[in-house]
């Protein structure tokens, strides 16, 4: 029972570190528009199917693929700040209309996707280098885990001293 424990702890940590990324980014976003954005888990799953698009109809290495689904969801949050919320902004609207503008983003985004893509799971083309395992004590601890760690760590640790100590960072 204590293996189990401890195997699933190692398992939060993976999945949590990835949470705990989408959780900086729309923290960053409420911090400078102010605005809760619904639709900052469709820019996620914007990228991720862009990410599998690029690595599997181009045929593109996973680093080329995943660097080019950062651009893509980058620009696809940037698009829909400039045709979504910055009208509603300039115009005055409410918080609730704002409200309502970021929820149906979120909507018909979802719902693009779904016309687009089934819900058939999908599997990412996986370097045979990630999918390293370690034994420790009888809990399986993939190379995979380690490193979502150590990158979210490392981006945290970026923000971090990005928000406290550069001007823009210390402006916003």
């Amino acid at each position: 029972m204590v293996l189990y424990i401890l195997q699933q702890l190692v398992n939060a940590l993976s999945y949590g570190s990835i949470l705990g990324l989408l959780a900086v980014g729309y923290t960053m976003i409420y911090g400078i528009l102010g605005l809760i954005n619904f639709a900052h888990g469709e820019i996620f799953m914007i990228g991720a199917f862009s990410c599998y698009l690029f690595a599997t109809v181009l045929n593109l290495s996973w680093v080329t693929a995943a660097l080019l689904a950062i651009i893509t969801s980058t620009i696809s949050g940037l698009l829909l700040e400039r045709i979504a919320y910055r009208p509603c902004i300039r115009r005055g609207g409410s918080v609730l209309t704002i409200f309502i503008v970021s929820f149906s983003a979120s909507i018909f985004l979802r719902y693009l996707f779904m016309m687009f893509f089934t819900d058939k799971r999908r599997a990412f083309p996986i370097p045979a280098f990630f999918e390293k395992m370690y034994f420790v004590g009888g809990i399986v601890i993939g190379l995979r885990d380690i490193l979502i760690f150590a990158t979210t760590v490392l981006i945290m640790l970026v923000v971090s001293y990005f928000v406290k100590y550069s001007k823009l960072g210390i402006a916003m």
